[in-house]
């Protein structure tokens, strides 16, 4: 089964280029950040370890995580992401690896790993290869305008990720989505890259 990893800077689209994969190819997509979530539920060792680190003001009267204190504290402090990242992303990796030994078992052919962050050691190592979403800075901007995002929480997104540059550094292949690039175009782009990583392959 070949792995890929999919991923790109906010607003790049990359959630949506997963969607298009999922629903014309139909190979199954994991979402990193949905994985993390169902990790995180209330009594989970994970919030434990939340609550212990950053304090039980972390976590709602009903012991989820409040996501949006956390997200204010970790846009504003590296070193609080850090130790969040730390906390969080052990258990989503060795659960995505779980996903993927299923999904071989069932007789996969591919499957997707979509991630802000796959271009980071942990998802090199079981992915085969990485494809970076990207789209000019003004494009990105306004779909994260368009979803609500303030001018400041859009800087503050853009400067805490990757730049083009380091994802193009270790990415394999580049699927290009910018504003003006239509369903068609995409799945062209897809079609194109997954021949040329093996011919083999059946769309």
């Amino acid at each position: 089964m070949k792995v890929v990893g999919i991923t790109g800077g906010a607003g790049s689209g990359k959630s949506y280029v997963c969607h298009l994969l999922a629903q014309n190819f139909g190979y199954p997509v994991i979402d990193s950040d949905s994985v993390a979530k169902s990790l995180m539920h209330a009594g989970s060792p994970i919030l434990s370890k939340i609550a212990a680190t950053f304090g039980a003001e972390y976590l709602k009267e009903d012991g989820t995580l409040d996501r949006v204190k956390m997200a204010k504290l970790v846009f504003s402090n590296e070193q609080a992401l850090k130790k969040l990242n730390g906390l969080v992303h052990p258990a989503t990796i060795q659960k995505i690896r779980e996903l993927l030994d299923a999904y071989e078992r069932d007789g996969c052919v591919v499957a997707v790993v979509e991630s802000a962050i796959a271009d980071k050691a942990e998802y090199r190592n079981f992915c085969d290869e990485l494809w970076h979403v990207t789209a000019s800075q003004n494009t990105r901007k306004e779909r994260l305008a368009a979803r609500g995002y303030s001018r400041e929480r859009i800087s503050q997104v853009m400067q805490s990720q990757s730049d083009p540059v380091q994802f193009a550094s270790v990415c394999q292949r580049t699927i290009y989505n910018e504003k003006d690039t239509d369903d068609a175009q995409l799945l062209c782009q897809l079609k194109h890259l997954f021949h040329e990583m093996d011919s083999n392959l059946s769309l």
